[in-house]
């Protein structure tokens, strides 16, 4: 097996363990059982456990966008009407991205240093507010859209019990939220960012 081959297989293998029990009781074994290959190629190919659970945020923010660009694509062909914001483009990839986040907070705890995952997380956010160029919004409204509706949906997923938040608290945010993007050109005119 080549070793692009066998990386493959330890990420797929990794990411399906992450999938169904929590990140610190999945060992290196464990990993090398499931992908089925001897367990020194991990150290071989990644270093440590923590390397190959970086390697996997990587994975799982491309496998994000893939799936969020995917449906951006089908979103623009949408013929007669302009489409509006909503939650379809964030649910396409939300399902990995709260995965990656939940291996990122688990690194971080570990001592990593939270820089290593900003290029990966800055090119999702930078996708969002790519789409939100294409709903009219000038490209510093879009990015300001797009840091922000990245932060309400960490809060949502990671924080929300945390901060005493009910279901509805968190839908009525995001209601706001949506309501706010729709009105983005009026908001954009009234800060100057019309550019």
């Amino acid at each position: 097996m080549s070793r692009p081959q066998a990386i493959r297989r330890f990420l797929d293998a990794t990411i399906l363990l992450l999938s169904t029990k929590p990140i610190s009781d999945i060992t290196v074994q464990e990993i090398s059982d499931t992908a089925v290959l001897n367990h020194g190629y991990v150290f071989r190919y990644f270093g440590t456990r923590l390397d190959l659970l970086e390697a996997v945020t990587v994975e799982l923010a491309q496998r994000s966008r893939t799936q969020v660009e995917a449906a951006a694509e089908k979103r623009k062909k949408t013929p007669s009407k302009i489409v509006t914001m909503d939650m379809q483009l964030i649910a396409a990839g939300q399902e990995l991205t709260q995965l990656r986040m939940r291996v990122v907070m688990y690194l971080i705890s570990c001592g990593v240093d939270a820089k290593k995952f900003a290029p990966e997380s800055k090119q999702n956010i930078l996708l969002f507010a790519d789409y939100c160029e294409t709903l009219g919004m000038s490209r510093r409204m879009a990015e300001a859209t797009a840091v922000r509706s990245s932060a309400l949906i960490f809060t949502n997923n990671f924080m929300a019990e945390a901060f005493g938040l009910t279901k509805q608290d968190v839908q009525d945010g995001l209601k706001l939220s949506f309501n706010e993007i729709a009105r983005a050109k009026k908001t954009q005119k009234e800060l100057g960012w019309n550019e």
